[in-house]
């Protein structure tokens, strides 16, 4: 996966949307959400949440990655999904929780500062789930950064 303006993270998109408990899924979830999705967030912390979930031709999944975010932030340039066949379903999910497990720490504190920054916060998850049962974390970050977004539209 290429990203446009340079950022990328081995294909994961820092970014995030808004922080919850463990509940029961959405009613009308897409079930790969509620299986191997979850089992995917719940690698970056306990109390992942799904919050919503569509299901995706992937001929639509290329027109949503590769689109210019409204923001002017990146977007993907050659999106995975291009390759397989454009009926495959994809399902997209989010999620919510304190990702504590996702790793990703401050870089080294500036000059004259004896402060640790504090971490970056983690609260939202999106997982994507292909035709064949493969979870994918595309992109991690802040409740007020990764808002849900349904890719059919």
């Amino acid at each position: 996966m290429k990203l446009d303006r340079g950022l990328g993270l081995a294909g994961v998109l820092v970014a995030g949307l808004a922080c919850g408990s463990a509940n029961a899924a959405p009613s009308g979830s897409v079930p790969a959400c509620n299986t191997v999705g979850l089992d995917m967030a719940r690698k970056y912390g306990n109390d992942a949440r799904l919050i919503a979930s569509y299901d995706v031709p992937a001929a639509q999944m290329v027109r949503w990655e590769e689109r210019t975010p409204a923001d002017g932030g990146p977007r993907v340039a050659g999106s995975q999904w291009r390759g397989r066949p454009s009926t495959e379903r994809v399902a997209v999910c989010y999620y919510d929780g304190n990702f504590e497990n996702f790793g990703l720490r401050p870089g080294p504190v500036g000059t004259g500062s004896d402060a640790e920054p504090p971490p970056p916060r983690f609260e939202r998850l999106l997982v994507t789930v292909d035709g064949e049962g493969r979870a994918a974390l595309k992109s991690i970050g802040p409740a007020a950064k990764l808002r849900v977004e349904d890719p059919n539209r």
